[in-house]
C-alpha cells in the first residue's frame, strides 16, 4: 500500500507579542510629583499601543521604558526637593530660635567702624 501524497506542512506563524505596558502609573506619578515631566510622560504613554499595533514593537517598548524612567525621574527630583526644604527648614528654625547664638548677627554703625580705625565721620545727609 502507498501512503497518499500530502503537502509538506509549515508550522504555524509565531503568535504576536503582547503589547508591554503603557506604564500609565508611572505618568499619573510624574503629574503628582513634578509636573514639567508629565507632558513628556503622558505622550510617551499614550503613543504606546499605536506603535505597537503599526508594527514598531521596539519603538512601543522604548515609548514605555521611557514613561517608566520619567515617573522615577518625578520622584528622584521630588524627593531632593523635599530634602533640600527639609534641610533649609531646620537651618532657618534653629537660626531663629533665641538660644542659638552662631547664627545671631551684630549690627555695627559706620561712625563706630570709623572711630576704630581712625577715619573721619562721614557727613550727615
Amino acid at each position: 500500500m502507498t501512503e497518499p501524497i500530502t503537502a509538506p506542512t509549515q508550522p504555524p506563524p509565531a503568535p504576536a507579542p503582547a503589547p508591554p505596558s503603557a506604564n500609565a502609573g508611572w505618568a499619573v506619578a510624574a503629574l503628582m510629583f513634578f509636573w514639567p515631566l508629565a507632558f513628556s510622560a503622558f505622550t510617551h504613554a499614550f503613543n504606546v499601543y499605536p506603535l505597537w499595533a503599526a508594527g514598531n514593537v521596539a519603538g512601543a517598548h522604548y515609548a514605555s521604558d521611557r514613561v517608566r524612567r520619567l515617573g522615577q525621574l518625578s520622584l528622584w527630583i521630588f524627593g531632593g526637593l523635599l530634602l533640600l526644604f527639609t534641610v533649609l527648614y531646620a537651618i532657618f528654625w534653629w537660626c531663629s530660635s533665641p538660644k542659638a547664638t552662631a547664627c545671631s548677627t551684630t549690627t555695627v554703625s559706620t561712625a563706630a567702624i570709623a572711630a576704630t580705625n581712625g577715619w573721619p565721620p562721614l557727613p550727615a545727609g
